[in-house]
């Protein structure tokens, strides 16, 4: 009987490629359907990008959206310290600040490695640094807007925000 492959996955394209490669192996004449959510192929890359700017990222959307869930995995397999929230309620506001800033030390500390004066002058102002933490926030492609703007307004109250996309 013919076989085929369907799937519709928030991981991506080289896991679905391992699948489709094992699965050909046996069944030669395999037809894929692959049917990736373009707004979710979009989170991802964004995701990538932003973890790469940020000192920690937060992730909002659902506990149980898969969506969300790998928003957040590739966070940490970034190296990002990452927060999954669902709610304004759920930020950890202290613990969020205070990884931020051990990140953005962390960062001038590799930064400045073979110039000592420079690293102690970098990280001598406490405020100017803590005016430097970059907190990156996405949402999964399932997310609704109100939910994302909750969470960047509930950050707005404690912190200046320089940037936020509409």
């Amino acid at each position: 009987a013919p076989v085929a492959l369907v799937c519709q996955s928030t991981y991506g394209p080289a896991l679905l490629e391992d699948v489709e490669e094992s699965l050909r192996a046996r069944f030669p004449d395999l037809q894929v359907y692959p049917t990736r959510c373009g707004a979710t192929e979009d989170r991802q890359e964004e995701t990538v990008l932003l973890a790469a700017e940020a000192d920690v990222l937060i992730v909002v959307g659902p506990y149980h959206s898969g969506n969300a869930q790998r928003l957040a995995e590739m966070g940490r397999e970034g190296g990002k310290q990452t927060f999954h929230v669902e709610t304004p309620e759920d930020v950890p506001v202290g613990s969020l600040v205070e990884q931020a800033r051990l990140a953005r030390r962390q960062a001038l500390m590799e930064k400045y490695a073979e110039d000592p004066e420079r690293l102690k002058a970098a990280v001598a102002d406490a405020a100017a640094l803590d005016a430097e933490v970059v907190i990156g926030v996405t949402a999964g492609a399932s997310t609704p807007p109100w939910a994302l703007r909750a969470v960047v307004d509930h950050l707005a109250e404690m912190m200046p925000i320089i940037y936020t996309p509409t």
